[in-house]
């Protein structure tokens, strides 16, 4: 940090993972005075932990407690690598965890879980049951072709499809939709199922499944937890800021240019909160969703911040910390790290509702014997029992369309833009997941404010929609999985099972099913 760099005032507006991260650069690698706004009355937005009461001893005298997260739960050395060297920096401790995924559907009618072998057949029906074996082929068949769209070149039509338009030309199965890939989409980004499949544009979900390593057979990637919480690593960067003004809800901006003229007149931001105190600033970086920005912003916003942020959709999720297991499968074997529970309409099959549910047991090691059943889960399709329920919160997660990737484009519009002294940081600004909401966070504090950052940083935004070169032995693999394609075409099913699914699924499927368990959570910023 040099030492003739002039101290400002800076607001952050917004305590999540991403003004966090721009609060402890700047608190503590360089000169500036931090001030952190949040509206809540916890810091941490999406990083939130709460001691959970066993049931059994809430009336004693003495309760028995452990901390679980309730929004940001896990994640992978491969697409956090700055996550991981901020937490080795601090000294956060964190174990190994498992995402292990199941589908239930219909009170137990149809489940399924890729923990193993076992549980792909919970059912003993499932072994003859076409509907699994159209869902194992179609995940094989959807993870040897999706990188293929990252070879294509800009302007092929295929790029810009929506993810339902491109299963409906490559005649993917309505139950390989319905039973894996909507429940893996509502997972990813945690918005609406109703909207996953349809309108997400299918690059964006084959660029962010290639980044996570969500589309390898084998060499899955190992997932971690913070040890006690994920305020852990909050408690590490809160003393350090002097300034921290919780449940502070900020009303307005109101920025007025510097004279360029006049060197003695820089930018003034003024700052009204919801109990009518002003305060002026040097800089304010705005560290919420897109539209809260706007709204902040009011009359205020240029007219390139209302195209820009105007673009970003938001949708709202309720996760709700219980231990009710009607929202686990009927199954107590098939229970994993993420279980999705569907109800039908009728006969067609076609999901009405489903829901999301985390086994903090499995995810946070919290021993059921001990502790009961600790669950979080996303969107309950009903009411639960009012006695089970210990937690409810409401988070925010971005919607991913269209205009959003359009938005993300033309984001460097208004990024301190002269004279208005203004900076965005988010998880919106790229996947919605919490490395994307730490970077940006970091990335305004050392671009645009000359922070230094105790270790280098680490740029992941190249690997989107771009794939490196095939290795021979992935050749051998895709030209025999074009063979075996052409034969299940080109055969009858029953010959199908008995040739196709015999020879190369229960060969391959343990492995595959884990590696499509390693899904990140929503929570995303999830």
């Amino acid at each position: 940090m040099s030492s003739q760099q002039k101290s400002k005032k800076v607001a952050v507006i917004g305590s999540g993972f991403s003004g966090l991260g721009a609060s402890w650069l700047l608190s503590e690698h360089s000169p500036h005075e931090i001030t952190l706004y949040e509206r809540n009355n916890y810091i941490g937005g999406h990083t939130h932990t709460v001691d959970y009461v066993v049931p059994s001893t809430k009336n004693s005298s003495k309760p028995k407690t452990i901390p679980v997260d309730n929004g940001f739960f896990v994640y992978n050395n491969l697409a956090s690598p700055n996550l991981v060297k901020f937490f080795q920096h601090k000294n956060i401790q964190s174990m190994k965890t498992e995402m292990s995924f199941s589908v239930s559907r219909d009170n137990g009618d149809f489940e399924w879980s890729g923990r193993n072998l076992v549980t792909v057949f919970s059912q003993l029906s499932n072994l003859w049951n076409i509907e699994l074996w159209k869902i194992l082929y179609d995940i094989f068949r959807f993870n040897f072709h999706a990188t293929e769209l990252l070879e294509l070149s800009e302007e092929h039509e295929e790029r810009n499809m929506s993810t339902g338009e491109y299963l409906r030309v490559h005649q993917y199965s309505e139950t390989f939709k319905d039973n894996y890939l909507l429940p893996m989409t509502t997972a990813i980004w945690s918005t609406p199922h109703d909207k996953c499949t349809l309108d997400i544009p299918v690059l964006t979900l084959i660029q962010f499944m290639y980044k996570q390593n969500l589309l390898q057979v084998k060499n899955c990637v190992d997932w971690f937890t913070v040890k006690g919480g994920s305020r852990k690593y909050v408690e590490t960067i809160t003393p350090h800021i002097k300034d921290i003004r919780l449940s502070t809800k900020v009303i307005s901006i109101k920025r007025r240019p510097s004279d360029l003229s006049n060197s003695e007149s820089p930018p003034i931001i003024t700052i009204v909160d919801q109990n009518g105190r002003a305060d002026e600033f040097d800089h304010v970086i705005l560290a919420v969703h897109a539209d809260q920005a706007l709204k902040i912003l009011g009359n205020d916003a240029t007219n390139e911040e209302k195209l820009v942020l105007g673009g970003f959709r938001f949708s709202q999720n309720r996760a709700v910390l219980h231990s009710d297991l009607s929202l686990m499968p009927t199954r107590r074997f098939v229970h994993s790290a993420r279980n999705y529970i569907i109800k039908s309409t009728g006969t067609s099959k076609n999901m009405n509702q489903i829901s999301l549910t985390y086994s903090m047991n499995i995810l946070q090691s919290i021993d059921e014997s001990t502790y009961g059943p600790v669950l979080v889960t996303l969107n309950p399709p009903s009411e639960l029992d009012p006695q089970k329920i210990f937690d409810s919160q409401i988070y925010y997660h971005p919607k991913y369309c269209l205009d959003t990737i359009s938005s993300q484009n033309f984001l460097s519009r208004i990024q301190n833009v002269p004279n208005l002294q203004t900076t965005f940081a988010g998880a919106w600004i790229s996947y919605g997941f919490h490395e994307d909401g730490f970077i940006s966070g970091i990335r305004v504090a050392t671009e645009f404010l000359g922070a230094k950052c105790p270790f280098e940083i680490i740029d992941v935004t190249h690997i989107r929609g771009r794939k490196g070169e095939l290795t021979t032995l992935q050749e051998i693999q895709r030209k025999i999985w074009n063979g075996v394609e052409w034969t299940v075409n080109n055969s009858k099913p029953l010959a199908v099972i008995g040739i196709t699914i015999a020879s190369v699924y229960i060969q391959h499927a343990y492995k595959l099913v884990q590696s499509y368990g390693s899904i990140t959570n929503h929570s995303r910023n999830k």
